[in-house]
C-alpha cells in the first residue's frame, strides 16, 4: 500500500507498555492462629512497590464459616468480640459471606492475572492461605522464594528511621484484613523508594 506521495506505508507498531513489578499484600481474620484455622475474612492489595501510586486491585470478603475439618479456638473468638465494631463486622458478618473456595480462587486468579512476583504478609496469614488453597484443591500460585515477611519489612523501615511508613493512615484500620494489607503495601513502597530498589531476599524471607 502506498501513501499519497507514492511511498510505501510503514505500519505503525504498538509497543506494549512495560509491565510493572506487581506484588500482593494479604491478610486474614481467622478463628484460630493455626494454619488450618477457619478463615472468617480475607483482604489483599495488588501494588507496584516501585511507584507511589495506589493499588492496582483491592479485595475484601467475609467468608462462610462452613469449612468442615478446619479448626477454631474459642479464646481467639472471644478476642474478636473485644475488637472494634469494624473488625467484628469483618469476621461476624453472616449476611453476605462467600464460600472459602470462591475467596481462594480470587486470590489465585489475581496473583496470576497481575503476574505478581512476591506475596507479603505475616506468617500466620500466609500459612493459613497456603493451607486453605490446598484444602480447596488449588495450587498456591507463588513459590517459597516469593513469600516475603512483613515483620522483616517493618524492621527494615524502623532501622531506616522511616516512621512515616510505620504510622497507620486512617484508611488502614488495624484488625481489618484490607486495612492491614494496604498498610503492608505502603510500608513496602517506602522501603523500595528509600533503598532505591528491592530489599535483598535474605532481609525479607
Amino acid at each position: 500500500m502506498l501513501s499519497n506521495n507514492n511511498e510505501p506505508l510503514i505500519p505503525k507498531i504498538e509497543v506494549p507498555k512495560k509491565v510493572g513489578e506487581r506484588h500482593m499484600a494479604i491478610d486474614t481474620s481467622a478463628l484460630s492462629e493455626a494454619p488450618e484455622g477457619v478463615i472468617g475474612s480475607i483482604g489483599f492489595v495488588i501494588f507496584d512497590p516501585r511507584d507511589g501510586g495506589g493499588a492496582n486491585e483491592t479485595y475484601m470478603k467475609t467468608i462462610d464459616w462452613d469449612q468442615k475439618g478446619r479448626s477454631y479456638n474459642w479464646s481467639v473468638v472471644r478476642d474478636w468480640m473485644g475488637t472494634s465494631s469494624m473488625a467484628r463486622r469483618c469476621i461476624l458478618n453472616f449476611s453476605t459471606p462467600i464460600p472459602l473456595l470462591a475467596a481462594m480462587s480470587a486470590v489465585n486468579e489475581a496473583y496470576i492475572k497481575h503476574q505478581c512476583v512476591a506475596i507479603w504478609g505475616n506468617k500466620i496469614s500466609i500459612d493459613q492461605v497456603d493451607d486453605a488453597m490446598v484444602y480447596c484443591k488449588l495450587t498456591p500460585p507463588w513459590g517459597p522464594g516469593q513469600i516475603r515477611d512483613v515483620a522483616a519489612a517493618a524492621s527494615i523501615a524502623g532501622e531506616m528511621g522511616n516512621q512515616i511508613a510505620l504510622t497507620r493512615d486512617p484508611t488502614e484500620p488495624e484488625a481489618v484484613p484490607l486495612g492491614n494489607a494496604a498498610f503492608v503495601a505502603r510500608v513496602v513502597r517506602h522501603i523500595y523508594q528509600a533503598k532505591g530498589g528491592a530489599p535483598t531476599k535474605e532481609e525479607v524471607l
